[in-house]
């Protein structure tokens, strides 16, 4: 194939391709671009639902994204953790889970991972009976991992499981020993940090 001929390829590609919504070519820039169209734009629905989906789905990725000041969303990272707890246009389920995933493999740390645990909270005391559901689709470890990041952090809040989490004993005993156990577990490793 000659010059030509692949010059005119690309360009019938990117005029076919140039009704993408979005214009950025890392995350990090769909975020920033996503962000700042998720409020007055006429299609800002549908901004908010790209935003929800660009946004970080490991808890590694989160705290590479905001929690790390050398980010390029350090700055922003307030204001897109606000818009992500109240974007009002994704399924209870589909956020729940994307929660999940945020909590697999974290640890309590300051600042956004700290505002993280916080919303992964609030979101399982109002909504137990969908956590114990979706918690049947993980495994042990996931469950255990989601349920040590609930509970860690630099002073332990719970001593014993919420009175909201009670309503998994019953119909999810397996995912209700898990959360015990891992509560048990936090408590140890804090026990165990102060004594050093």
């Amino acid at each position: 194939m000659n010059k030509l001929m692949f010059r005119m390829l690309l360009v019938t590609l990117f005029g076919v391709c140039g009704n993408f919504t979005l214009k950025a070519q890392t995350t990090n820039d769909q975020l920033s671009y996503l962000y700042a169209n998720s409020f007055e734009s006429i299609d800002s629905l549908e901004f908010r639902m790209q935003f929800f989906n660009a946004y970080p789905s490991t808890f590694l990725e989160f705290r590479k994204t905001y929690n790390n000041p050398k980010s390029s969303l350090y700055s922003q990272k307030v204001d897109h953790f606000q818009l992500f707890s109240n974007l009002g246009v994704i399924d209870d389920t589909i956020f729940m889970n994307k929660l999940i995933d945020l909590s697999l493999g974290g640890f309590w740390d300051a600042d956004m991972v700290y505002m993280l645990q916080l919303l992964i909270a609030k979101k399982a005391l109002e909504q137990p009976e969908l956590l114990g559901y979706l918690m049947q689709k993980r495994t042990p470890a996931q469950m255990r991992s989601y349920f040590y990041f609930f509970f860690d952090g630099i002073h332990v809040r719970y001593v014993t499981a919420p009175k909201q989490l009670e309503v998994l004993k019953n119909p999810y005993p397996f995912t209700y020993n898990l959360m015990k156990s891992s509560l048990d577990n936090v408590i140890s490793d804090r026990e165990f940090l102060k004594s050093r």
